[in-house]
């Protein structure tokens, strides 16, 4: 019976942003991350040991949605470079 290898694996990569509110000493900011897992798990891994409460902002697919890149996937430090650009802190 031949074996079936799979070399490649479809992944659904996610943006997301989340707040820390009962962390006063990041007041103002919101933590921007990339995942190709699920996001509640993510965020969970980045802040359960601690104890941070996190408020979740909003989650999306890392892809592009209009001309010419669209379907592109893209990562979380290019948001990053989007903002910077634009003059968003």
């Amino acid at each position: 019976m031949p074996v079936e290898i799979k070399t490649t694996k479809e992944i659904h990569p996610k943006i997301y942003a989340y707040t820390t509110p009962t962390v006063t000493s990041n007041e103002g900011w919101i933590k921007i991350g990339y995942t190709e897992r699920d996001v509640t798990q993510r965020i969970k891994e980045q802040t359960h040991t601690a104890h941070i409460a996190t408020d979740v902002l909003w989650t999306g697919d890392a892809a592009y949605t209009e001309e010419p890149d669209k379907g592109k996937t893209f990562k979380d430090h290019d948001f990053h470079h989007f903002l910077s650009f634009h003059d968003v802190e």
